[in-house]
C-alpha cells in the first residue's frame, strides 16, 4: 500500500507535465499551485474559452468543448 509521501513524489521530480480541464476557481488555484513547483516542465490548460489570468512561459491554453469532435482532436494533439 502507498503512502501519502510516496504518491505525492512526482511534485519534487524534475520536467513533469500536467493537464487541468478547467479554468473556474478550483481550475485556476490547481494551476497556480502547480507553476509554483519549479519541476513543472508544461502545464496544458483545457477551457471553453482562450482568455486566462495565468501568465506563466510553461501555460499552454487550449480552447475545448468535450461536445465538438474538432475541440477533442485540436486538444488531443495539444497533450502529446
Amino acid at each position: 500500500m502507498s503512502t501519502l509521501k510516496e504518491s505525492n513524489d512526482f511534485l519534487h521530480q524534475q520536467n513533469w507535465n500536467a493537464i487541468i480541464v478547467g479554468s473556474g476557481a478550483i481550475g485556476t488555484a490547481l494551476a497556480n499551485s502547480l507553476l509554483e513547483n519549479d519541476g513543472l516542465r508544461q502545464l496544458v490548460v483545457l477551457q471553453r474559452k482562450s482568455e486566462t489570468s495565468l501568465q506563466d512561459p510553461r501555460v499552454t491554453i487550449v480552447e475545448f468543448d468535450a461536445e465538438r469532435p474538432d475541440s477533442v482532436a485540436v486538444a488531443a494533439v495539444a497533450v502529446r
